[in-house]
């Protein structure tokens, strides 16, 4: 393990320089997002399951050895899902625990990743991990929801959750397609609570109020 604070590794940032988390190869902010993409994995790799099959209301993108409708891009994007997690569960069980890999499912691989994750976050290959899981998810995302949404970090100096008053874990999801009508959200990566647009107003007052009452402490 490496001592002293260093620039997160994870390439969410924009080429703007962001401390990772004391020791560690991570922000906290990029650690919940992995902890939240390999959650969301399974039900991506479901969804694009049911894209394969048109009776279940996928589309066929073209058509099969057979003549059958078959949808390359979600199949190629299933493929690429499993073998990501596959690679990352030899690597993370060869460094740290030999022969312990679990059944080969999206799920069981995915949550055993999330089971290790604390631990991954000091390794040097961190950031290679956050990268690898958040491409996954938004390549699934793009071909299960093809309406665009941008998902933009909380400024730090008012990230607070008042539900579980964890720093640094808000960010908000916009979505942007028009005649799109899901609300957009703010979303506490740590304990998922969320608050739509029409709590944004009593939120920003809280965490206004915080924000002001840490300052003055200072």
């Amino acid at each position: 393990m490496h001592t002293g604070r260093v620039d997160c590794a994870a390439p969410r940032h924009d080429g703007e320089p962001v401390s990772a988390e004391p020791s560690a190869r991570l922000c906290k902010l990029c650690r919940l997002g992995l902890g939240r993409d390999l959650r969301h994995l399974p039900a991506l790799d479901r969804e694009l399951e049911h894209l394969l099959d048109p009776r279940k209301g996928g589309t066929a993108i073209r058509g099969g050895g057979a003549g059958l409708p078959y949808n390359e891009p979600a199949a190629e994007c299933r493929s690429q899902i499993r073998h990501d997690l596959m690679v990352w569960v030899r690597w993370i069980s060869e460094e740290r625990e030999p022969d312990n890999c679990p059944v080969r499912s999206a799920a069981a691989m995915a949550g055993w990743i999330a089971g290790q994750l604390r631990w991954c976050t000091f390794r040097a290959w961190a950031g290679d991990l956050a990268a690898a899981m958040a491409a996954d998810r938004g390549r699934a995302m793009a071909l299960i929801d093809p309406m665009p949404r941008a998902e933009i970090p909380i400024p730090p100096e008012f990230n607070w959750c008042p539900a579980c008053e964890e720093t640094g874990a808000l960010y908000a999801t916009i979505y942007q397609a028009a005649g799109d009508k899901r609300p957009s959200m703010v979303t506490c990566g740590s304990c998922l609570h969320e608050w739509d647009t029409v709590q944004w107003m009593r939120l920003g007052r809280t965490i206004l109020t915080w924000a002001g009452e840490r300052k003055a402490a200072a």
